[in-house]
């Protein structure tokens, strides 16, 4: 609690944030302390070359553990799972471009299922099918569907539904 003090009394300080960030990361909380140390690139003495320099190389260390955190993560999801394509990724695909997820809980085939404005993404798991639902600009609403598409595949059409 000291150090939440300390921060917000004069987040100019140097060394403020620091030892916030280092308690969060021996947490286990790198979104936390990541966010702190992006709040102590931003406020913290700027003035002050040397301290700037550290604070930059904290906020990189840490970045790049929670990039590895959950890559570490998605790949232990996708290969538990033994489908042709795998959720973890796609939501991180879908998010990444814009998508927001589905519940698709109700379903009886493993499915995952994204929407960004008049668009809909289905990507049936076990199959490796994609449906994509759409209001072309020619031909109005439409359906579209592919087979046998890798995860490679999947990225591609996140960026651009229209080409199934």
């Amino acid at each position: 609690m000291v150090g939440f003090a300390a921060r917000d009394k004069n987040p100019h300080f140097p060394g403020t944030h620091k030892y916030i960030a280092l308690s969060q990361q021996a947490q286990g909380d790198l979104v936390a302390a990541t966010d702190t140390m992006n709040r102590a690139v931003l406020y913290e003495a700027p003035w002050d070359d040397t301290n700037t320099i550290e604070i930059r190389e904290m906020f990189q260390e840490l970045q790049a553990k929670k990039k590895s955190k959950a890559k570490k993560s998605i790949k232990e999801d996708c290969n538990k799972d033994k489908y042709v394509l795998c959720k973890s990724k796609l939501d991180s695909h879908a998010l990444s471009h814009g998508y927001e997820v589905v519940d698709t809980s109700s379903s009886t085939a493993p499915m995952a299922s994204y929407c960004r404005g008049a668009t809909r993404l289905n990507f049936w798991l076990t199959t490796g099918t994609v449906g994509s639902y759409l209001c072309h600009p020619k031909r109005g609403k439409t359906q579209l569907f592919r087979r046998d598409v890798t995860m490679t595949e999947a990225e591609s059409i996140f960026e651009q539904a229209i080409a199934i």
